[in-house]
């Protein structure tokens, strides 16, 4: 499983690109520095490969993320941060 977006950004949206090993449900969390879960987005099912999506995040306040990857029981997190 491959994770990659911008880890500094200040545009309100932001591009995440991914790689699954495996086909499978798939989703992404936005996780703030508190834990508090901020916005979780549902891919659905998604085949083995690359793929990307684009998340609207225009309305989170600057800071610290973390974005997460979740995928057949795995779990991949990396920072954002949102000038």
């Amino acid at each position: 499983m491959q994770l990659t977006f911008p880890n500094l950004t200040s545009d309100p949206e932001l591009i995440v690109q991914f790689a699954l090993q495996n086909a499978s449900n798939t989703s992404i969390d936005i996780i703030s520095v508190n834990g508090q879960l901020v916005r979780s987005i549902d891919l659905g099912m998604k085949e083995a490969g690359s793929h990307h999506t684009t998340i609207d995040i225009s309305n989170l306040q600057s800071g610290m993320y973390f974005v997460s990857l979740n995928s057949q029981g795995s779990r991949l997190i990396k920072k954002l941060v949102i000038e």
